[in-house]
């Protein structure tokens, strides 16, 4: 099900305009990265990069999903399921149809706060919308917690309309594997009051070491789902995942609105391969490549190369806002 377990703006998806907060031509670059001083799109291993050659960088991430860097190989541009984001460490700004989403990343390049305010239309209902999230990771640079609130006003016909949500998001480890993650909401306002709470908990019956601490679908199916910010999981921005991939993903979900309740449950089989480095060559149906950034590396000519085989396949599509601790059902 999952229906309303969406991460605030990511329908941010399509139409969204992005601005880069400050010059972000500083040493370091991109942020996003496992270790300190690299940057966002390069795979490290906590014990120095040996294993892998100089420059090596996550280029694509199925076929939704393609990064770009400059000639130092920092990253410079993310191309997410149809649209194009200049990438800064010192923050990212998204608008679209005046709402705006703000991104900031902590000093390891991990993202670790979004904000979002504006106006917006829906179903004849002119709101007012405000949203504030926290994500915070633990000594093994691994996230541990979101927390959020949002909130809605507006009028309809004369009747002032309001809805309040509040969330958490908790992930438990035993060393640095990943055992569970629970999802908890609450919501109240004009359409009366709701909970919900989904628990994802995985079986590791393979062990497929993950060396390089890479996300993978269904592991982000239990962060969040949304374009720009799976995007930025795969290149390192939401820490290091789980140091051991799990075969099976387990889904239960319990939903109270109005005293009346519903429960239901999924499973979810994961697959992988991997490359001569160890990393990820295909992990739940979705292909992983890679490049070694070189001081010869044309950036302009390669985005412009892969944009033209692109444009196809790009479709713009307009999809409705969506928070992470704010479900979407108004009579």
């Amino acid at each position: 099900m999952k229906k309303y377990f969406l991460m605030l703006a990511v329908a941010l998806a399509t139409g969204m305009v992005f601005t880069s907060c400050g010059d972000d031509d500083d040493e370091g670059g991109g942020g996003g990265s496992f270790s300190g001083k690299s940057t966002a799109g390069q795979l490290d291993d906590g014990r120095g990069n040996h294993e892998l050659p100089e420059g090596y960088r996550i280029s694509s991430v199925g076929s939704d999903f393609r990064y770009y860097y400059d000639e130092r190989g920092n990253l410079e541009q993310i191309y997410a399921d149809g649209d194009y984001y200049d990438f800064s460490q010192k923050g990212m700004t998204l608008e679209a149809d005046g709402y705006t989403v703000k991104l900031s990343f902590n000093s390891n390049g991990f993202l670790s706060k979004v904000t979002g305010s504006g106006i917006e239309e829906y179903d004849g209902i002119e709101l007012k919308l405000t949203e504030n999230y926290s994500i915070s990771y633990n000594s093994n640079k691994q996230i541990s917690s979101i927390t959020g609130s949002a909130k809605e006003t507006g009028k309809y016909e004369g009747k002032t309309y309001s809805m309040t949500g509040n969330g958490s998001i908790n992930y438990t480890y035993s060393g640095k594997v990943l055992k569970k993650v629970v999802w908890k909401s609450t919501e109240s306002g004009s359409d009366g009051k709701s909970s919900e709470t989904y628990t994802y908990t995985f079986d590791y019956n393979n062990e497929y070491e993950n060396v390089y601490g890479q996300w993978t679908h269904y592991l982000l199916y239990c962060v969040l789902e949304s374009d720009i910010f799976e995007a930025l999981a795969y290149c390192g921005c939401l820490g290091r995942a789980s140091s051991i991939l799990p075969d099976v993903v387990y889904e239960e979900q319990y939903e109270v609105e109005d005293g009346e309740t519903y429960e239901d449950s999924d499973t979810y089989k994961c697959s992988y391969s991997f490359n001569t480095y160890g990393a990820l060559r295909r992990a739940d149906g979705r292909d992983y490549t890679y490049k070694t950034i070189t001081p010869d590396y044309d950036v302009k000519a390669t985005r412009a190369a892969e944009q033209d085989v692109l444009k196809p396949f790009v479709q713009k599509k307009k999809a409705p806002l969506s928070r992470l601790f704010f479900r979407r059902h108004r009579k």
